[in-house]
Parts: structure tokens; sequence; C-alpha cells
């Protein structure tokens, strides 16, 4: 009776460490060229310029991929629609959320060219800099990624914290490019 109880202790602690790993890196988001946003563990929020434009780059890899001929595929864990819903936590500056602000579109790596499965699906969200949801606005956001499968139910619905810093004094977002100046008329 005693190893039974011991045997069942060890089994617990073992399910506590392999669990959150068989998971870990199924879904991940991504803005521009950043780390990973749903294991961001940074104490700052991810930080965005206003009037920039950003690319939510998601991965989605394992069950959740929605290509029927692989091996991994489940049709009730593969991610048939993505929504994204911007919830603006600033105290000075009310804003509605914006629901359904982008859904993100499936970009197939067998139209990249590249002709090989790099082991998951992409979808990006592309944001305008301009877009009126965020012209003017400066603080926290709140961008709420809810996942479904074919039937509608969810899967996954991570949550991403990211500030959005203003536009910095003297002018707006350089491109890189500028006029060189005309000589004086003569």
């Amino acid at each position: 009776m005693d190893n039974t109880g011991r045997n069942l202790l060890f089994a617990f602690i073992l399910v506590g460490f392999v669990i959150p790993t068989t998971s870990a890196g199924l879904v991940e988001i991504y803005i521009d060229d950043s780390d990973d946003l749903v294991t961001w563990e940074e104490e700052t929020p991810f930080t965005i310029q206003q009037g920039k434009d950003f690319i939510l780059t998601f991965q989605l890899s394992g069950i959740y991929r929605i290509d029927k001929n692989l091996a991994e595929y489940d049709e009730n864990f593969s991610v048939h629609g993505i929504n994204m819903d911007v919830h603006f936590l600033s105290d000075t500056d009310r804003r509605d959320t914006c629901t359904m602000c982008a859904i993100p579109e499936y970009k197939s790596w067998k139209s990249s060219g590249s002709g090989e499965d790099p082991g998951y699906d992409t979808y990006e969200a592309r944001f305008r800099g301009d877009s009126p949801i965020f012209e003017g606005y400066s603080g926290d956001l709140q961008f709420s990624v809810v996942m479904t499968n074919k039937t509608g139910n969810i899967l996954t619905a991570p949550v991403l914290d990211i500030t959005m810093t203003s536009t910095p004094s003297g002018g707006g977002v350089s491109s890189g490019f500028s006029i060189p100046e005309l000589p004086p008329i003569v």
C-alpha cells in the first residue's frame, strides 16, 4: 500500500511536468519580427508605435493545423476561424472594443514557393497605422484572439497585452526617404 501511494504521487508530479510541454508551441503569435507573444515573459508589455503599420502573424502547429493530409490532423481541433477583438484599456482615452477588428488570412505554405512544409500553418492580420480605430490612441491594448474549429467551438483564446505609444513630437513616422534640398534660385 505504501508503494502505491508513492507511485501515485510520482505519477502526479510527472504529469505536472509533461502536460505543459505537450501543448507548448502549438500556438505562436508574433508582431512583425518580435519574439513569440504567447510566451512573452518580460515585465513590460510589447510596444508598438502609433501610426506605424504592423502585422500579427500566427503560427499553428500540431493538431491545430488544417491540412487533412497531415498525420496530426484532427477535425475537432483543427483551426478553421480566427477572430480578434481589440480592447482599449486607457483610463484617459476610453474607446469601445473593436469587435472582430481583424480576421487573419491563411497563408498556405504550398503557394509560398518554398516546396517544404515548415511544420505549421501561418495566418496574418495586417493593421494599418492610419486606421481610424487607432487614430490618436496612446495606451494599453488587449488583443483577444479567438480560434474556433469547423463547428464553431472555441479551441483556444490567447490574450495579448500590448502598449501603443504616441508618435514622437516633431512629425510622423519617417519612412527613411528624404527629398534633397533644392539649390538656391539664382
